[in-house]
């Protein structure tokens, strides 16, 4: 007799766990931390969750961290016919230009669904952190809108025992901070 598969949302997932939105685990990179101008391989799991073939469009993209940054693409699209209930990884090779905090960005388009599926992950290039020694980062806040925003951040250690501090720094540069 068959039946009626009702999927709500797109037919291809990445997110399946609950995760923080900056620390995703479907996308891995390998080695990390990535070395500053070395080759490394940042791959994402990609889920079917139905009952039939998918093809998905799979965007690697890059930003500087930050609040409010531009995403750059840093390869070609990469195409997967994903069969039914069934996980692929697409995989990227990328070279860290310098050391410093990046954002990766993972987008799948499929065709049906007009809104694309996005996962992110912060890395840090060539920032090792030990225990004891106190490191400093200083990320940028950007308002890409033209009208004003409201940005409010919160501080949740990945650590309990992480001792974490935040302080304001007032510049106007090309609306950049």
């Amino acid at each position: 007799m068959g039946g009626v598969e009702i999927v709500f949302g797109p037919r291809v997932r990445l997110h399946l766990r609950a995760k923080p939105p900056f620390a995703d685990s479907e996308i891995r990179v390998n080695p990390y931390p990535i070395p500053p101008g070395e080759s490394a391989e940042i791959c994402v799991e990609v889920h079917n969750v139905t009952h039939e073939l998918c093809e998905a469009w799979v965007y690697f993209r890059v930003a500087p961290f930050g609040i409010g940054m531009p995403f750059e693409f840093i390869a070609p699209s990469v195409i997967n016919a994903i069969p039914e209930l069934v996980m692929r990884r697409p995989c990227i090779h990328w070279v860290a230009p310098e050391g410093g905090q990046f954002a990766f960005e993972v987008q799948i388009g499929t065709l049906g669904y007009l809104m694309m599926v996005s996962s992110l992950r912060v890395m840090d290039i060539s920032e090792f952190l030990e225990p004891g020694i106190t490191s400093k980062l200083a990320f940028t806040v950007r308002n890409p809108l033209n009208e004003p925003v409201t940005v409010a951040l919160a501080l949740v250690p990945a650590q309990l025992s992480w001792g974490i501090s935040l302080t304001q720094i007032d510049c106007y540069r090309n609306d950049w901070c």
